[in-house]
């Protein structure tokens, strides 16, 4: 029988974190090296970015949820908003105005591109509308090593609707039907790249909240769900399902294919939200996965601008053309080792401690908040 803890890190979800960041990495490989854009783009298609806007979906409800909903929602909102902006801000602005810096200052544009979409790449992620700016442009322009903040972009337009959502309605059960009426509409829908929809999916970030509402309304059905499961089945399911959000994301298997990988992905995060280690919890394997897990935010925000500038180093010196197998291994090697310094550098001194602040300065925001009573 299963043994459901409560209350411990979800090592899960943190393996499934550095799942989703090598999917992403791989599938912008061909940023460094473009004759392999064959093989990467197998993995493009969102697999890793709807892992993470499940995972994002899930935990911040369930944060959201916990908080206290007796004070102002003025309070309860910007709390949460400040919170988030310390968390993610500061190390997304600093590496978008480096990317800014090299492009401005040296002539890096045939790996870069122009750059004047550089800098419209870089206001547009700032003001977290880079999703709508991409679609609107479409393939007509160069992509910037800064394409990839549209995520950030959608998740940021989310979390501005999920805090109002969650505060006027007190019995979040009455939020679960629209909610996967809504996710279930965009599933099947047909979203190919360059479409509205495609850059402002948000089923997997839907799928997600819904299991922290079940979670927090349902948890012992929940808990007796998985308690009565032998726990190495729920692991040879999770197995099974790790390879989908991949495998899933072709056009060639179903126009439906962003659909297949939002709820593949959801599957996975409804298995990993129990909490009962299923990718294990020791080890060397497991001890990296939850290294990068806890890092592939800092390597989201990097691994792009390092591929390109890898790249530009490797031609403009002339160390070689990356065209032979050691060239491109020893251009691999050195972008993924300068990815991991770099973002250890962003995590360490830059995100983690931000973070902290941030979430300080949000305590403080709601020891200060008056006490409303609630309504009956």
């Amino acid at each position: 029988m299963t043994h459901v803890p409560i209350d411990n890190k979800n090592t899960d979800i943190e393996v499934l974190r550095a799942y989703a960041i090598a999917i992403t990495v791989i599938a912008h490989l061909n940023i460094l090296i473009p004759q392999w854009y064959g093989v990467t783009a197998y993995f493009w298609l969102g697999g890793g970015v709807d892992l993470f806007f499940c995972i994002s979906g899930f935990l911040i409800a369930g944060t959201l949820m916990r908080s206290s909903q007796s004070i102002g929602f003025v309070r309860y909102a910007s709390s949460f908003l400040v919170k988030r902006a310390f968390r993610l801000w500061p190390a997304a602005i600093l590496w978008a105005t480096v990317t800014l810096f090299i492009s401005e200052s040296f002539d890096v544009a045939r790996t870069f591109g122009p750059q004047d979409l550089v800098l419209q790449s870089w206001i547009y992620g700032i003001l977290n509308i880079e999703n709508i700016h991409i679609w609107m442009i479409g393939n007509a322009e160069h992509p910037t090593p800064i394409w990839h903040y549209w995520s950030l972009s959608l998740e940021e337009q989310f979390y501005l609707l999920l805090p109002a959502t969650l505060y006027f309605v007190k019995d979040k059960r009455f939020l679960i039907a629209p909610i996967l009426a809504f996710a279930l509409y965009q599933t099947l829908t047909i979203r190919p790249w360059g479409t509205i929809w495609w850059f402002t999916r948000s089923d997997a970030l839907l799928y997600g909240v819904t299991i922290a509402i079940l979670w927090q309304y349902y948890p012992d059905q929940i808990r007796n769900f998985f308690i009565g499961r032998r726990k190495s089945s729920l692991t040879i399911l999770m197995v099974i399902l790790l390879p989908l959000p991949v495998l899933l994301s072709k056009t060639s298997w179903s126009p439906y294919y962003m659909g297949l990988v939002s709820i593949s992905a959801t599957s996975l995060i409804l298995l990993a939200s129990a909490n009962l280690s299923l990718l294990g919890r020791q080890g060397k394997l497991h001890a990296a996965a939850m290294y990068i897990g806890s890092r592939s935010y800092s390597i989201y925000l990097i691994h792009n601008p390092v591929f390109a500038i890898t790249r530009e180093l490797i031609l403009q010196l002339e160390i070689s053309e990356l065209q032979s197998k050691g060239s491109t291994l020893m251009a691999l090697i050195a972008a993924m080792t300068a990815t991991i310094v770099i973002s250890e550098f962003s995590y360490r001194l830059i995100e983690t401690p931000l973070r902290i602040y941030g979430a300080r300065l949000s305590i403080e925001r709601l020891k200060r908040a008056p006490v409303v009573p609630l309504q009956p």
